[in-house]
């Protein structure tokens, strides 16, 4: 049970002057603003209680704009009855302040269950706080349970703020349930043998604000390609306003990075592309990771990501075979770069030029159109490479 001593002297000042002015008289209290906090607030609620005053009442006319959380515990029957069994209210304003003091109530002790507030080392029916602006919590303290099943009603009023959260964290079964901050939420608990079920501190609201994030953006996404030995490094952002660059750093071993280039941040808030190509001019594996720097000069980084350069088996098909419509593949895979000269033979010795063939990257593949007059029967297609080296391929024309 208990009474806020604001509203105490609204109905019973003389009361409150008289037992002031007791206590303050007692030569034997070493510190009399602490018993006067605590006796005062304790022998007043206890005269609400002989006179009827609800244990968790609502003060009198609450502004519109109060912000509380009011908490009530039902005990629930084998048949499913609940009934009201004790409760809590936690007030929200600026004109009062986080100490346990006067404008707190204490906690009465019920024959039965109890469930107050906890804070100073006073156990509270009533807390009045500063309004949040930060993370806070209120410490739930319970006793005189009972083996059963029990539930948690919360009537939040304009604890709604953007951006914060309030979850109530259960230390018993370790689940932290989301409370809605402008209505009405209700939980679910039960008392069993485990001493850890009727814990004192087994219940605790944690309001969050999210955390403050020294660098709003996201790295959505970065991809390696190979073309040869070259590797294409290519990556994307969202919201990246307060970067200042971007450096593209490389490894062979996955931990030794070095920077190979710094471009600058376009600064958009919605998501940007960027990309790089890396000559990297070496078989084996390469480590790749993005270095993002914001203007305060915090430096953060993307995932790694893995490319591999293999030497390819150096050869030069063609395909299908036999060709079909008069049209074949050619395929140079760790070819010298230059101009390839082909021709093509008949079986009779007949030869004839066909168009020349520029290669310039590790694996290409160039499409060859025969002449629409010649016969079917086998060909020999001779390719001359930069070197004057010949290959000589041989094909059945359908």
């Amino acid at each position: 049970m208990y009474l806020c001593m604001n509203t105490i002297h609204r109905f019973i000042p003389a009361l409150i002057c008289g037992i002031q002015s007791k206590i303050c008289n007692n030569n034997t209290v070493k510190n009399q603003n602490t018993l006067k906090r605590k006796g005062l607030t304790l022998f007043l609620s206890s005269m609400l209680t002989m006179a009827g005053f609800h244990a968790w009442s609502e003060p009198l006319n609450p502004p519109p704009t109060l912000e509380s959380m009011k908490v009530s515990l039902f005990a629930v029957s084998a048949s499913g009855s609940a009934s009201l069994v004790d409760g809590n209210l936690t007030n929200y304003d600026d004109a009062f302040d986080n100490a346990a003091g006067l404008d707190d109530a204490l906690k009465m002790n019920n024959f039965g269950e109890n469930f107050g507030i906890t804070r100073d080392g006073l156990n509270l029916s009533i807390e009045q706080r500063k309004k949040m602006t930060v993370n806070d919590t209120t410490f739930f303290v319970m006793w005189n349970m009972v083996r059963q099943n029990y539930t948690l009603r919360f009537i939040a009023k304009n604890l709604n703020h953007p951006g914060m959260e309030g979850f109530l964290e259960d230390n018993f079964t370790r689940v932290r349930t989301s409370l809605d901050l402008n209505d009405t939420s209700m939980v679910n608990f039960t008392v069993t043998s485990d001493p850890a079920s009727y814990a004192p501190n087994r219940f605790r609201i944690v309001y969050v604000y999210p955390p403050a994030i020294a660098l709003p953006f996201v790295f959505t996404d970065i991809q390696l390609s190979v073309n040869g030995f070259s590797v294409q490094v290519a990556w994307k952002v969202d919201n990246e306003i307060s970067l200042q660059d971007y450096t593209i750093e490389h490894a062979t071993d996955g931990t030794n990075f070095t920077a190979l280039k710094t471009v600058p941040a376009l600064n958009a808030a919605s998501i940007q592309s960027y990309q790089f190509k890396d000559p990297a001019n070496r078989t084996g594996d390469h480590f790749y990771r993005i270095k993002a720097v914001n203007r305060a000069g915090s430096t953060f980084y993307s995932s790694v990501a893995k490319a591999s350069i293999e030497i390819p088996e150096a050869d030069i098909s063609v395909y299908p075979n036999p060709v079909v419509n008069k049209t074949l593949q050619i395929s140079f895979r760790s070819q010298a770069p230059g101009k390839y000269h082909l021709q093509l033979i008949a079986s009779n010795g007949t030869v004839q030029m066909l168009p020349s063939i520029q290669v310039s990257g590790m694996h290409m593949i160039m499409p060859v159109v025969l002449p629409r007059q010649i016969a079917t029967g086998i060909y020999r297609i001779k390719i001359t490479s930069p070197d004057n080296s010949i290959i000589v391929k041989t094909i059945n024309v359908l």
